[in-house]
């Protein structure tokens, strides 16, 4: 009778440890979701980490470049320092012999071969703020910063190739800020990228 009772006592304390492994196992059902669940979470996490990326890349980009205004009525007819050859040539313009500017103009010492042999009288080129052009078969060269700054020009001057001729021109600060540079005895100013207006 003990040992039936002993028996029966084991059994039941197997008996609730069995109910105990059971109840305390997870389901492979359950692994399966808490996989699926970490991955979702890690899916989540990685998009937000995106997003803020995004956000980061977003706060660093430049603002957009603001449109440069011009003077009303003006147009686009002239290369500030030149647009290209510094010796005059058969295709050149031409700047005004008797002007100011190039009266005072220098001969230049050690000129390019062949140049101003077969050019137009006054055929011109700009070279930066230099003025190069052909006076009697010879090369000369006029120094518009120095030339502007002896008329008056506080900035100096620069040397322009309008859609006419070849200048030296003074400059002066317009009232936004911008560099302005005018041509006084043919009434004619342009700004830095070759806008040109009657001033």
């Amino acid at each position: 009778m003990l040992r039936m009772r002993r028996h029966v006592a084991w059994l039941s304390v197997l008996g609730g440890l069995g109910l105990f492994v059971v109840a305390g196992c997870p389901k492979k059902d359950d692994k399966k979701d808490d996989g699926a669940s970490t991955a979702s979470k890690s899916e989540k996490k990685a998009s937000q980490d995106k997003s803020a990326d995004d956000d980061d890349d977003d706060d660093d980009d430049p603002p957009p470049p603001k449109t440069k205004k011009h003077h009303a009525g003006s147009k686009k007819v002239a290369h500030k320092g030149g647009s290209g050859a510094t010796v005059p040539n058969k295709q050149s313009l031409k700047t005004e012999l008797d002007d100011d500017d190039t009266s005072g103009a220098d001969d230049v010492d050690d000129p390019p071969k062949d140049a101003c042999d077969d050019e137009p009288e006054g055929a011109a080129e700009c070279d930066g703020k230099k003025l190069n052009f052909c006076k009697k078969h010879a090369l000369w060269v006029v120094d518009c910063n120095a030339a502007a700054k002896k008329a008056g020009f506080k900035m100096g001057g620069s040397c322009f190739e309008r859609d006419d001729q070849v200048d030296c021109m003074g400059c002066t600060v317009a009232d936004d800020g911008s560099s302005v540079c005018c041509d006084n005895e043919d009434g004619i100013c342009c700004d830095d990228d070759g806008y040109c207006w009657k001033g």
